[in-house]
């Protein structure tokens, strides 16, 4: 199974323009993730009963992740103004299907990412400071939950 997929997460911050907490602005910063997905699903016909399906699961995903603010977001000292990288996750889980051709997918196991990232952060009196190339390897928990429809 392969999935193309478009991910992004939106934060707002409200910035209030005096103490009455009645005349504020938000301002907005996005987190996207596009990446290619691959798994591949093993279903032991041993744990298979009416209407449940048990797997075993190897996923990867191979894609990019970019953090920006808004155009007319208030800096501040230290604020991350944008984010690049790239990055390669390896993982395997447990799931379950519960229906036949309609129903919920729910899987749990554990995931590698490794990921290289350019940080750009703001300065009050100096220009953004830009980071050298940062390689983060890590182990994580992933967890998915999904209803399906099967023609």
């Amino acid at each position: 199974m392969e999935e193309i997929v478009h991910f992004r997460w939106r934060y707002e911050e409200e910035f209030y323009k005096d103490s009455s907490f009645e005349n504020y602005d938000e301002f907005s910063e996005f987190d996207t993730r596009n990446y290619l997905a691959l798994e591949v699903r093993y279903y032991p016909k041993f744990l298979s009963f009416e209407n449940t399906d048990i797997y075993i699961n190897c996923f990867s995903k191979i894609g990019e992740r970019k953090i920006r603010l808004q155009d007319s977001y208030p800096l501040k000292e230290n604020l991350l103004v944008k984010q690049f990288g790239h990055f390669f996750d390896l993982g395997a889980s447990l799931g379950m299907e519960i229906g036949n051709d309609f129903g919920f997918d729910f899987n749990i196991g554990a995931v590698f990412r490794k990921e290289n990232k350019i940080k750009e952060y703001y300065h009050l009196n100096s220009p953004i400071s830009k980071t050298d190339l940062i390689l983060d390897n890590r182990w994580g928990v992933n967890i998915r939950t999904s209803f399906y429809y099967r023609f």
